[in-house]
This record gives structure tokens, sequence and C-alpha cells, in this order.
């Protein structure tokens, strides 16, 4: 078996010398010397207003349409509330009507229809005696308490 060696000495590339930084700071001049137009910076500054106008009306869009949810959702309610209460009225329209009346006391009652319609003659001293007490009332029909 035959062994293979290198030639040259392996040799690892030396670490390059550590440059510094310089300092940086914000200058109001270019590197050609001229300074920053005044349409740039207004262009910036119009840039800036445009989008938070763009802003605010999409925010204020959001807000109507939250808004009109929820007016929707409660005219939904109200409309279906007066649906109920037409259903309800109806319901007392035909429970009060004269028909049913009749039929519920001659059928669930026992009642029986009058035969002839009798009406009532107030007599003078009905006023007085409603206002007696019990124990004036007692005395004036002649009975004891």
């Amino acid at each position: 078996m035959t062994t293979a060696r290198a030639t040259a000495p392996i040799t690892r590339p030396s670490p390059a010398p550590e440059r510094r930084r310089p300092v940086l700071r914000v200058v109001d001049t270019r590197r050609d010397g001229s300074k920053r137009s005044t349409a740039h910076v207004f262009g910036t500054v119009l840039a800036t207003v445009l989008f938070a106008s763009v802003f605010s009306v999409v925010i204020c869009q959001v807000l109507l349409v939250q808004t009109q949810s929820r007016l929707d959702d409660v005219n939904t309610r109200v409309d279906t509330e007066v649906a109920t209460q037409k259903e309800l009225r109806h319901d007392i329209a035909e429970l009060e009507s004269p028909e049913r009346v009749v039929n519920e006391a001659q059928g669930r009652l026992d009642m029986v229809p009058a035969p002839d319609v009798a009406y009532l003659q107030p007599s003078p001293d009905d006023d007085s005696r409603a206002a007696l007490s019990d124990q004036e009332r007692a005395a004036a029909s002649g009975q004891g308490p």
C-alpha cells in the first residue's frame, strides 16, 4: 500500500486586520455638496399627509359599516317585534269576539242564554245605600250585625 504525502505544508489564511468603522452622523448636505431640495422635503410631507388622510378615511368607513350592521340588527329585531305584536292583536281580537265568548260560556261554563233582555232601573236611594258602611247597611236592611 502506498501513502500520498503533501509536498507543501498546509497554511491557513491569516485573519484580516480589523478596520474601525467611521462614526456616522446626519448631515444636511449630500456627498456632492448640494443641500436637500425643498421640493423633496415638501413631497415627503405631502406623501405622509396623504397616507394619513387615506388611513383616516378607511377608519371612518369601518366605523360606518360597524354602525350600519348594528342598525340592521336593531331593525330586524323591531320588525320581528312588530310582527309579533300584530299576531298578538289578532289573537286578542279572536278571543274577544262575541261568538267565542258565547261558545265558551255555553260549552265550558254551562251557562244558558237569557230568554229576553232585562234593563235595571236605579232607585233614588241607591246612592245613599252605596255610601253606607257594612254595619249601617245591615241596620238599614233590618238585620243585626
